[in-house]
C-alpha cells in the first residue's frame, strides 16, 4: 500500500496558506495581488505623547495607492460614503469628525454625467480630542476608531471593504511637558489646508444657499440655489475646465435624509476669460454673481420640522496676473417641512402595541408613537430604534437552564441528518464497518475520539460567541476560512477518489480501497470536520437555544454548546457502548470501493456548494489553487513511493510543495487580476446600459406577467429611479419580477424597515445567507411559492431581504434582539401593532408561513379586491 508522509498534509496546508500571502488579511475580501495594492487605514496622531488638558488631533490615515481611490463622507451619486466615529478612553472629549475637501470625479454613464466625491490621494479623516486633566504619567492611553468605507479602481470596479477598527497606544507625559509633534503631524498640516471655511469668510468669493420655493413636502420638488458673489477684478475658473492644471469651480453636496441623491448641478455658462500663459486656449470663467442650480426631490419618507441642505463650493480664484490656491466655502440652508411634509404615525386601531388605553387614564409621557389625532414627526431610523427598543419577544421570557440544555441535546441530534454534514457522515459509516470486526473497546474509543473532535469544536465556537460575538455560521462570513474548508474538503474528495492519502494515521480514504483501518487520530479528524461543515445549516430547537446562550453568563454559553456536541455525538457514542448496532451494516468488501468513491464526489459537490457563495472575483483563482494542489499531489504520489530513498523523497516532495504553491500563487495574482478585469468589462457594459432600456425591459416583464400587481410595478420602477448610481441600477432585481413565484423581495435596511413601519405596512424580513442551506430550503418550499407570494399580495405585506452572508453590524443587532446569532430567522412586523412581531426560528413550512401571515393581517389601509378578500376568507 502507497503512503505518503507529512509532507503531502504540508503541501495541502502550504497550498491553502497561499491565501494568506495573497494579501487576504485583515481585507480578505478586497486583496488583489498583495497588500501594496489596497486602500489601507491606520490611526495615527499629531503628537507622540499625551500631556493633560492638552488638546491634540487624532485622524484615520487612508493610504491609497495609485490607480486607487475611496468616497468623502457623501459618496455623491454612486457607491456608499464613508463613515468614521473615534473611541476614546473615560475622561477624554473628543470633537466633530472633520473631513478634507474631496475631489469632484465625474462619469458618463448611459449618455448621463454622474457625480462622486473621491479622495485619489492618502488622506487624514480628524477630530479634536481633550485629554482630562488628571493623567498618571507613565501610563499608556489606547485610542480606537470605526471605519466603514468603499475603495475603486479607476475605471474599474468598487469594493466595499470590511468594517476596520485602528487602534493607536500613546504615552502620558507629566502636565508641565511641551508637545513633540509626531513623524504623522505633516500629514495633518496637508489635511487642515483642505479644510473648508465658512463661505462668509472665504477670500475673494461670499457664497450662500436658499431653497426655492422656501419649504418642502414629502415627494415634493424644489431647487436648490447656491450663490457665489466673486469680488470685483477677480474671477473663478469655470466648472471642469478644459486645461489640466486649472482648478474646476464644483459643489459637493452633502447627504440628506428623505431626500434622493442629488443630480448633475446646473452651472452658469461661463463668460470668456484670458489668462496668463494661455491665451491661445479657450477658457470660461466666471465673474461677479452666479448662481449654480440643484433639483431636489423629496421621498415620501421625508420627515421632521425642518431639513438641512449643506455642502462646499471649491474654487480656484484668479486676477489678471495670477491664480490662487484652490479655497473650500461652506454654505448651509435650513428650510421648514409642509403640513403634508410632517408624518403622522398610522394609527388607525389605537396605540401602536395593540392595546386600549382605559377611560380616563393619563397620557403616556414616553409614547413610542403618536396618535392618529396628534402627529408625531418620526425619522425613519429614529422610529426603527423606537419599534426596536419596545419589541416584545418570546425571548424576553426566561426558560430554565435545563430546558435549553434540553433544545441543545436535540438540536444536535438533528444536525446529524442535515445536509451540510451528510458528506462527511458518509466517511463515518465506512468506519462503522470497519470497527465491525474490532473489538468492544477498541470501538468504544474510535467513537469516543470522534465525539471528542466534535465537542472540541463546539467548545471553540462557544469561545468565540462568548470573547469575539461570532455567531453560528458566523466563520462562513469571512472568505480565507471559505476559501481554505474548500480546499480541504477538495483535499478529501481527492483522498477518498483514490489520487492520494491523507497523511493523517488512521483516517479513511487510503488507495487501498478503503481496507485501512480508521485510527483514534482519524477518527478524531473526522469528528472535527463533520462539526466545521455543520455550521452553515440550523435546525430545530438550534437557534433557540444558541441565541439564548449568548445572553447567559459565559459558563452557560459554554454548556449549552457542548449540550449540542454531545447531542451530535450521541448516535456514535450509542455505537460506542453498544456494538452489536455495528453489526447490522454490511460485511466489509469491494462495496466499500464504491461507496468510498461515490462519498469523494459528495465532497466535490460540497466544494461546488462552497463556491457558489464566495466572492465571484475569487472563484477563478480558488479553482486554480486547487489545480496546484491536486498536480501536487500527483507529483508526491507518482514521481516516489515507500521504497524509494528520503533523498528522493525530499526532492519529489519539495517540487511538489512548490509547484502547488507556485500554482496558487498565479491563481491568486494573473489569474484573478484577468477575472478583475472580466468584472470591470461586465459592470461598464451594464453600466453603459441607459436607464431608458431597463425601464423598457421592466415593462415588457410586465406585459409578460399579468401576476405582478400595480404596486409591485411601482415598487420596481420606485427601486430603478432611486438607484443610487449605475451599480444600484444594475443590481436591481428586475429579472426576479418575472419570476411568478418569487416574493417582490426588497433589500433590508434600518431606514427602510422605519418607513414601512411608519406607513403602517406589514412587513416581512427574512433573515439568510448564502452559504445556509436551511435558508435555501425555506426560501424554496416555505417562502418563493405561488401560495405565499399570492397571500403577500392580497395583504399588502411588503417582503424584506436581510443578507447575512457578510458580515452586517445592522442585521446582527435585529437578529440578536430576536434572540438569535444564526440565521434564518423570519419576522414578520403586523401593520398595525409593530412592536409585537411574529418570530420563526430555522426550519418552518408553506402552511406555517401563511398561517402567521393571516395572524399579522394586511397592511394599514390596504384593501384587497373582492377576489381576493373571498381568498383571504377561506
Amino acid at each position: 500500500m502507497k503512503r505518503v508522509s507529512l509532507g503531502a498534509l504540508l503541501l495541502v496546508v502550504l497550498s491553502s496558506g497561499v491565501l494568506r500571502a495573497q494579501g487576504l488579511q485583515p481585507f480578505g475580501q478586497l486583496g488583489r495581488s498583495g497588500a501594496e495594492d489596497q486602500v489601507t487605514v491606520k490611526l495615527i496622531a499629531d503628537v507622540k505623547d499625551v500631556i493633560p488638558d492638552r488638546p491634540f488631533y487624532l485622524g484615520v490615515l487612508f493610504e491609497i495607492p495609485k490607480g486607487y481611490y475611496t468616497y468623502y463622507k457623501s459618496a455623491g451619486q454612486i457607491a456608499q460614503p464613508t463613515k468614521v466615529s473615534f473611541n476614546v478612553p473615560e475622561g477624554f472629549e473628543v470633537g466633530p469628525v472633520e473631513f478634507p475637501a474631496p475631489e469632484v470625479k465625474y462619469d458618463d454613464v448611459g449618455g448621463k454625467t454622474m457625480v462622486s466625491y473621491v479622495y485619489k490621494r492618502n488622506t487624514v479623516v480628524m477630530a479634536k480630542v481633550t485629554p482630562p486633566v488628571k493623567l498618571r504619567p507613565g501610563q499608556k492611553v489606547t485610542f480606537s476608531a470605526n471605519v466603514r468605507y468603499m475603495y475603486c479602481l479607476e475605471k474599474g470596479s468598487c469594493f466595499p471593504a470590511p468594517p476596520a477598527s485602528p487602534k493607536l497606544s500613546l504615552p502620558v507625559l507629566p502636565v508641565a511637558s511641551k508637545p513633540v509633534p509626531s513623524d504623522e503631524e505633516r500629514l495633518f498640516a496637508r489635511a487642515r489646508a483642505k479644510l473648508p471655511m465658512s463661505g462668509l469668510d472665504s477670500p475673494h468669493v461670499r457664497v450662500s444657499a436658499h431653497l426655492r420655493p422656501a419649504h418642502l413636502e414629502p415627494n415634493g420638488n424644489a431647487t436648490l440655489v447656491v450663490t457665489a458673489n466673486i469680488d470685483d477684478g477677480f474671477k473663478i475658473q469655470q466648472n471642469r475646465p478644459p486645461v489640466k492644471g486649472l482648478i474646476s469651480t464644483d459643489l459637493i453636496l452633502n447627504d440628506v435624509k428623505g431626500i434622493s441623491k442629488f443630480p448633475m448641478p446646473e452651472y452658469p455658462k461661463p463668460v470668456p476669460a484670458n489668462l496668463k500663459f494661455f491665451e491661445n486656449k479657450d477658457l470660461g470663467a466666471y465673474k461677479g454673481k452666479i448662481q449654480i442650480k440643484v433639483p431636489v426631490t423629496a421621498r415620501k419618507s421625508l420627515a421632521g420640522p425642518t431639513v438641512t441642505f449643506s455642502g462646499i463650493l471649491q474654487y480656484q480664484a484668479c486676477d489678471e496676473s495670477r491664480c490662487f490656491p484652490p479655497e473650500y466655502a461652506t454654505f448651509s440652508v435650513t428650510v421648514p417641512v409642509s403640513d403634508k411634509g410632517t408624518t403622522a404615525v398610522p394609527n388607525p386601531v389605537g396605540p401602536v402595541d395593540g392595546s386600549t388605553p382605559a377611560a380616563g387614564s393619563a397620557p403616556d409621557k414616553n409614547p413610542v408613537v403618536a396618535s392618529s389625532t396628534v402627529p408625531q414627526i418620526v425619522q425613519a431610523d429614529e422610529y426603527a430604534n423606537q419599534i426596536f427598543d419596545n419589541i416584545e419577544t418570546d425571548e424576553d421570557k426566561q426558560g430554565s437552564l435545563a430546558l435549553f440544555i434540553l433544545y441543545a441535546f436535540l438540536g444536535g441530534i438533528i444536525l446529524n441528518v442535515m445536509p451540510c454534514v451528510l458528506p462527511v457522515i458518509a466517511i463515518k459509516v465506512l468506519g462503522f464497518v470497519q470497527q465491525a470486526g474490532e473489538s468492544r473497546s477498541r470501538i468504544l474509543l474510535l467513537n469516543v475520539m470522534y465525539s471528542a473532535g466534535v465537542i472540541s469544536v463546539f467548545l471553540i465556537l462557544a469561545s468565540l460567541a462568548v470573547f469575539l460575538g461570532i455567531g453560528w455560521g458566523g466563520l462562513f462570513q469571512k472568505p480565507e476560512f471559505n476559501l481554505v474548508m474548500a480546499g480541504i474538503v477538495f483535499a478529501m474528495g481527492l483522498s477518498l477518489l483514490g489520487v492520494f492519502e491523507i497523511p493523517v494515521p488512521g483516517f479513511l480514504g487510503s488507495k487501498a480501497g478503503g481496507y485501512h483501518q480508521e485510527g483514534p487520530l482519524g477518527a478524531f479528524m473526522t469528528g472535527i470536520m463533520a462539526t466545521l461543515l455543520a455550521t452553515p445549516c440550523s435546525g430545530p430547537f438550534l437557534g433557540t437555544a444558541l441565541g439564548w446562550s449568548v445572553r447567559q453568563p459565559w459558563i452557560v454559553t459554554y454548556a449549552v454548546w457542548l449540550s449540542i456536541g454531545l447531542g451530535m455525538s450521541f448516535p456514535y457514542l450509542l455505537c460506542g457502548i453498544f456494538p452489536a448496532a455495528i453489526k447490522l451494516l454490511p460485511k466489509p468488501g469491494n462495496w466499500m470501493i464504491t461507496f468510498k468513491e461515490f462519498a469523494g464526489f459528495f465532497l466535490m459537490g460540497t466544494v461546488i456548494y462552497i463556491m457558489s457563495y464566495i466572492d465571484p472575483t475569487y472563484m477563478l483563482p480558488l479553482v486554480v489553487m486547487m489545480l496546484g494542489m491536486a498536480v501536487g499531489v500527483w507529483i508526491s504520489e507518482s514521481w516516489s513511493n515507500v521504497n524509494s530513498p528520503l533523498k528522493r523523497k525530499i526532492v519529489v516532495r519539495g517540487i511538489a510543495v512548490a509547484t502547488a504553491c507556485t500554482i496558487g500563487f498565479i491563481g491568486f495574482t494573473s489569474v484573478r487580476e484577468l477575472a478583475y478585469q472580466r468584472n470591470e468589462r461586465d459592470i461598464t457594459r451594464i453600466v453603459r446600459t441607459e436607464k431608458e432600456k431597463w425601464m423598457a425591459r421592466l415593462a415588457n416583464v410586465i406585459k409578460s406577467d399579468e401576476t405582478i400587481s400595480q404596486e409591485d410595478k411601482r415598487e420596481l420602477i420606485a427601486q430603478l429611479d432611486e438607484a443610487e448610481g449605475p451599480m444600484a441600477v444594475a443590481t436591481t432585481k428586475i429579472e426576479e419580477a418575472g419570476h411568478t413565484n418569487e416574493l417582490p423581495w426588497q433589500p433590508f435596511t434600518e431606514n427602510k424597515l422605519g418607513v414601512l413601519l411608519n406607513e403602517g405596512k406589514t412587513v416581512l424580513v427574512d433573515f439568510s445567507a448564502d452559504w445556509c442551506l436551511t435558508c435555501k430550503r425555506n426560501e424554496s418550499v416555505a417562502l418563493n411559492t405561488q401560495e405565499t407570494r399570492n397571500l403577500v399580495k392580497q395583504l399588502g405585506v411588503i417582503p424584506l431581504y436581510a443578507d447575512y452572508t457578510d458580515q452586517s453590524d445592522e442585521i446582527k443587532k435585529w437578529l440578536e434582539k430576536f434572540g438569535s446569532i444564526s440565521v434564518p430567522l423570519l419576522v414578520i412586523f403586523p401593520g398595525d401593532r409593530p412592536t409585537k412581531p411574529i418570530v420563526l426560528h430555522d426550519l418552518y413550512s408553506q402552511d406555517q408561513i401563511l398561517a402567521k401571515l393571516k395572524e399579522a393581517g394586511a397592511s394599514v389601509g390596504h384593501v384587497a379586491d373582492p377576489a381576493q378578500q373571498t381568498a383571504l376568507l377561506r
